[in-house]
């Protein structure tokens, strides 16, 4: 069979307005309506459309859902903010429902409100098979919007100084370790391990780098870093290791702090 071309689809449009004349209650001739309307991009005929049909079975899922969708793809911040009523609505009866958490994210997506967008992914990813195509998809959703949320941009910037004539005698095996201390704990908040390249290096650290999850990087008010040299690539100081840290520094996204790398571990 092949698909309707836009013609057809315009001529069944008008021939179900003709029937919706004499049989102004029909649903599915509304919902079949509203669906039209959205496959012409035609907004005005699909939300009035669903709307008519929302009225007569405000309970009937495909017809609130149909609605929902109509109103999230409006440009009128009103109509999407009405679409993530009903949406609520729709989760707190099944909060397992693919469809409408796919639509839910999508709409707090479109409104700037990224936490709630992730949080409707992520609760996706759980009911869905671990073999489910859409899985990577929502993965990458997942991700952009952890970046539009600055969630991700929170950075550390350190720059680190090694004078000449000790990085002339660093065996080539040497990496350089950054660790981020709150200042307080010795336990690092974050850790990046490089091979060693040529000084001044800069060094970016972020929510990546995080040891532990409830401990992040982009939660810190304040924070202290540690630049070692490890000759033999050990995660603990040997001695002989050059080191340098910096004073405790009050953090924010855009902090940027240098470190000299000038002692050496006894």
């Amino acid at each position: 069979k092949q698909p309707l071309t836009m013609e057809e689809i315009a001529r069944l449009g008008l021939g179900l307005r003709t029937e919706l004349q004499t049989d102004p209650r029909n649903v599915a001739d509304w919902v079949m309506l509203g669906r039209i309307g959205m496959a012409l991009n035609n907004a005005t005929t699909a939300t009035q459309a669903f709307s008519h049909a929302y009225q007569l079975a405000p309970n009937e899922p495909e017809v609130a859902l149909g609605y929902a969708e109509v109103l999230t793809r409006s440009n009128d911040p009103e109509d999407n903010k009405q679409a993530a009523d009903m949406l609520g609505n729709m989760m707190a009866r099944n909060h397992q429902d693919v469809r409408v958490l796919s639509l839910l994210a999508f709409n707090a997506f479109e409104q700037g409100d990224y936490k709630k967008a992730i949080g409707a992914w992520e609760m996706m990813l759980r009911v869905l098979p671990e073999n489910d195509s859409r899985r990577e998809v929502l993965k990458r959703s997942i991700e952009q919007a952890k970046a539009q949320s600055g969630e991700d941009n929170t950075q550390l910037s350190v720059t680190i100084n090694l004078p000449p004539e000790v990085e002339r005698q660093l065996p080539p095996m040497a990496v350089l370790v950054v660790s981020v201390t709150d200042g307080v704990a010795p336990i690092p908040v974050a850790v990046k391990q490089l091979p060693l390249g040529h000084f001044p290096v800069t060094v970016s650290l972020s929510d990546a780098n995080a040891m532990m999850p409830e401990r992040l990087l982009s939660a810190q008010k304040q924070v202290k870093v540690r630049a070692r040299i490890s000759r033999d690539g050990l995660a603990n100081p040997q001695p002989g290791d050059w080191f340098g840290e910096s004073a405790v520094m009050p953090y924010n996204k855009e902090s940027q702090i240098s470190v000299q790398i000038d002692h050496q571990v006894p």
